[in-house]
């Protein structure tokens, strides 16, 4: 079955009139192999050069397991691109990564590697490692910057200059540079990368911004988002204070006979003749009046608390507490 599998792979690109043609050296594996396994291996690695659109090209003497022997190889051949894969050995002795060099004809190498895992067979490795050499096989050379991250289309800027914006996959020089990531109703993002001096090398950035604090109080102002005209600066009015300290006190009136009353209940009121002739009784009205006197101080304290009536804070107001902040 496998025969037949790899023949598609390999004859259905050729037919679809892909010139591109890949010299497959023979594989560098340090752990040691069955030759079933090591066939399965073959079959892989050829059917994954294939699935690329690439024509698959035995050499004569597939002995070659050096990058400098595979450029030497390349040149006596007609073939586009060298593929040499390396199968790396674990402390047990068990397969533990893969990596897969692409050389072309100016002897620049595209590198893949990867670790396998639980997740990540041994085949399945070949296959990705194949795929990601010829990715940088195509993007060329580089180093690269891959930048990606949320939100969709903040702006990327490189040392100073607005580049695009996010997914962002740049070539940029190697050594240091500065980056910056900013969308509008969000905190700009900057950091500093390194960029390797290989030319293969593609560097991974993943940035996510954090949406931009909407509310700031400072020295008892609030501040709106100071970009959107939709949100004014404004602060508390006086008028809270005012109703604030009519409540308060009309509750405070309000609640003086009912609390005397309630303190006295029971007791004799009046005394006439050495008689008691009237009993303090807090009634319903009582209770009615005293209930209504709370509500007034309990309204009167939220109107503090939660200032409900605001006025617009002019710029000049504004300018003035901030700086008087510091």
């Amino acid at each position: 079955m496998k025969p037949v599998l790899l023949a598609l792979a390999l004859f259905i690109p050729a037919s679809l009139a892909l010139a591109e043609q890949t010299l497959v050296l023979n594989p560098q594996v340090e752990p040691k192999l069955g030759n079933e396994e090591r066939a399965s291996l073959e079959y892989s690695l050829q059917a994954a050069v294939a699935a690329e659109g690439a024509e698959v090209v035995i050499p004569d003497e597939p002995g070659c397991e050096s990058d400098s022997c595979a450029f030497a190889e390349l040149q006596r051949s007609n073939a586009d691109h060298a593929l040499r894969l390396t199968v790396w050995k674990g402390p047990h002795g068990e397969a533990s990564g893969v990596s897969v060099s692409l050389i072309d004809r100016s002897s620049q190498r595209y590198v893949e590697g990867v670790q396998l895992s639980a997740k990540l067979s041994l085949l399945d490795a070949v296959t990705h490692t194949t795929r990601g050499a010829y990715a940088r096989l195509r993007r060329g050379p580089g180093p690269w910057l891959e930048v990606s991250g949320e939100p969709p289309g903040a702006t990327v800027a490189i040392d100073g200059q607005v580049v695009g914006k996010l997914p962002q996959l740049l070539k940029v020089p190697s050594g240091l540079h500065h980056l910056v990531i900013d969308k509008e109703g969000y905190e700009p993002h900057e950091t500093t990368v390194t960029m390797p001096r290989n030319a293969d090398a593609l560097h991974h950035l993943e940035v996510v911004l954090d949406p931009r604090i909407e509310n700031v109080e400072r020295k008892g102002l609030l501040t709106s988002d100071l970009d959107t005209p939709d949100a004014p600066l404004t602060r508390p009015s006086a008028l809270n204070y005012t109703l604030a300290a009519v409540g308060v006190s009309a509750g405070a009136f309000l609640a003086i006979g009912p609390v005397r009353t309630l303190i006295d209940d029971g007791e004799c009121g009046r005394i006439k003749d050495e008689r008691c002739t009237h009993v303090v009784d807090f009634d319903l009205g009582q209770a009615i009046q005293l209930s209504g006197a709370t509500l007034l101080a309990a309204t009167g304290i939220a109107l503090v608390l939660w200032s409900p009536f605001r006025v617009r804070v002019s710029d000049e107001e504004f300018q003035l507490n901030f700086n008087s902040s510091f």
